[in-house]
């Protein structure tokens, strides 16, 4: 058992403190330094990937964009246009099936058509609005 205490390393946590204790053992309060060296990038986001170990995808990613106030994206199909052609390429396909491995999580299809990145998968809608034209021109 690891004895824990404030400033203590663990992966890319820092513990900062302990928060209680109780059946199930301690709880620590930590900080991700990882996100917070991340959010010093001078950059919308950064895309970490690999290629998947996981029967049914290709390659796997992550996005993160902490300076735009966004620790983790679930989904980025803006990450997956910029992906596609470096997978289809390394693994010389057209079409890729990418996780993108956040909490949520999410699976986008991708395909290489001409100069364009065509992508498929399932939505969540976290806005929704409506934008008057007529109320904006001057």
């Amino acid at each position: 058992m690891t004895t824990l205490s404030a400033g203590a390393r663990l992966g890319p946590y820092e513990v900062l403190g302990p928060i209680g204790s109780g059946g199930m053992g301690e709880v620590w309060r930590a900080t991700d330094v990882i996100l917070g060296r991340l959010a010093a990038v001078e950059t919308r986001g950064v895309i970490v990937t690999a290629p998947s170990a996981s029967p049914g995808y290709d390659f796997v990613s992550r996005f993160f964009a902490p300076q735009s106030g966004v620790p983790e994206d679930p989904v980025t199909g803006s990450a997956h246009c910029a992906l596609a052609p470096y997978w289809c390429e390394k693994l010389g396909k057209t079409s890729l099936t990418g996780y993108q491995a956040s909490a949520r999580g999410g699976i986008v299809r991708v395909r290489i058509d001409g100069q364009r990145v065509r992508l498929a998968g399932q939505a969540v809608t976290v806005l929704r609005g409506e934008l008057a034209l007529d109320k904006m021109a001057s």
